[in-house]
C-alpha cells in the first residue's frame, strides 16, 4: 500500500513501474516457472487491503 490523500508515497509510481518491469522479466526469463506446492497450500498473510503470501515456493 502506498497510502492515499495527504499520506501517499511520492515514489509510488516509480515503485509500481519497477515492479511491473521486474515481474515481466522474471516471467520472460523463466517461462516454465510453476508453483512448487499445490495452490491450496499457499498460506496468506491476514490483511484487509492486499493479498500477500508468507512465501511462494516456485520451481523452474
Amino acid at each position: 500500500g502506498f497510502g492515499r490523500g495527504p499520506h501517499h508515497c511520492p515514489g509510488k509510481e516509480l515503485a509500481r513501474h519497477e515492479l511491473r518491469i521486474a515481474l515481466g522479466e522474471l516471467v520472460r526469463r523463466f517461462p516454465n516457472m510453476k508453483l512448487a506446492v499445490p495452490e491450496e497450500e499457499v498460506v496468506w498473510r491476514p490483511s484487509y487491503l492486499i493479498r500477500v503470501p508468507y512465501e511462494l515456493p516456485v520451481r523452474f
